[in-house]
């Protein structure tokens, strides 16, 4: 009788120590669980901050490049304006040949620094939409990313209790 009164009473204390020991890893368990989360929604925030710069950027870049081209048309009609002048000053003294010749240069001129700026304009107020990438397959050693999913993440941490439970 003294024996089983002993037997039970070392058993009750090894549960109530599993059990104090369980439930201090299910603390620090969820206590990573919460910091995970926190650190993959900073990094959402950042990836989210530097696609926007990155868009930011490149809009600034092309509307820079229009702007010069834009100025550089100016020009080009001013420069088009004093060879048209010049023009009637040739055809007055009869040498139409060369009038000819630097009429269209200029158009031409004129017609390719146009077709930039329309081209700079269009990619800039009217931005092709990005293509998707093109998806392939996964190869043994490629990098990856893997998104969070608190569902997962619940479901590891149950796994790991579960076990837990069966080896005591």
């Amino acid at each position: 009788m003294e024996y089983a009164k002993h037997r039970t009473g070392k058993n009750e204390k090894a549960v109530d120590q599993l059990l104090i020991d369980l439930q201090r890893e299910k603390q620090e368990l969820e206590e990573r669980l919460r910091t995970a989360e926190e650190r993959a929604n900073k990094l959402e925030k950042l990836i989210r901050n530097y696609e926007y710069l990155q868009q930011d950027l490149e809009f600034r870049r092309k509307k820079v490049k229009l702007d010069a081209k834009e100025q550089s048309l100016q020009k080009v009609t001013k420069d088009n304006r004093e060879l048209e002048k010049l023009i009637r000053e040739i055809k007055e003294e009869k040498n139409l040949e060369k009038a000819k010749e630097l009429a269209a240069q200029v158009r031409a001129e004129r017609e390719q620094v146009v077709q930039e700026v329309t081209k700079l304009q269009e990619e800039i107020y009217h931005p092709v939409e990005k293509k998707e990438k093109k998806k392939k397959p996964l190869l043994k050693g490629d990098f990856v990313r893997m998104k969070w999913e608190v569902p997962l993440a619940m479901w590891n941490l149950w796994m790991v209790i579960l076990r837990w439970y069966r080896w005591v």
